[in-house]
């Protein structure tokens, strides 16, 4: 997970990448990106995977606030809408 903006100092959203190997190299693809809009993320940090629940905590340091995201894993099959 890596937070990107504007300011050197600040970010203004939040995107998660899902790491990639196939064999000979490795890619970061972006899986989602949230727009935090008015406030700055200023750090963030995950809690260990939970593989029982699927999901897992961010904490994001918004200026003077620390905001909590829960997220879960979800799977999509190709080919279905």
């Amino acid at each position: 997970m890596t937070a990107s903006g504007n300011s050197a100092t600040s970010f203004s959203a939040q995107e998660i990448f899902e790491l990639c190997h196939d064999g000979r190299a490795t890619r970061a693809e972006s899986v989602t990106r949230r727009d935090t809009g008015e406030f700055a993320v200023m750090n963030l940090a995950g809690t260990r995977y939970d593989q029982e629940r699927q999901a897992v905590v961010v904490a994001v340091g918004h200026d003077e606030k620390t905001q909590l995201y829960e997220l879960q894993l979800t799977t999509d099959k190709k080919g279905e809408e």
